[in-house]
């Protein structure tokens, strides 16, 4: 797992998540916890929660946008 600048219009705005082969829903909240722990620690202006939001969806506990608006 790496992570990387936003490219194009998106860069200086968003990352990017890389990996290679197989990455599971464990290997998602590790890296997403991180980056809140990175956020917070540098100082940098985030809605914490992502990682709650990312676990609940994982697990089932919440149905996609796509399904929720069908």
């Amino acid at each position: 797992m790496s992570l990387g600048s936003g490219l194009g219009q998106l860069a200086d705005r968003v990352f990017r998540i890389g990996h290679l082969g197989d990455f599971h829903e464990l290997m998602v909240t590790g890296t997403l916890t991180g980056i809140e722990m990175g956020l917070s620690v540098c100082g940098i202006p985030h809605r914490p929660g992502g990682v709650d939001a990312a676990m609940s969806y994982l697990s089932g506990s919440v149905r996609p946008l796509k399904e929720a608006a069908e």
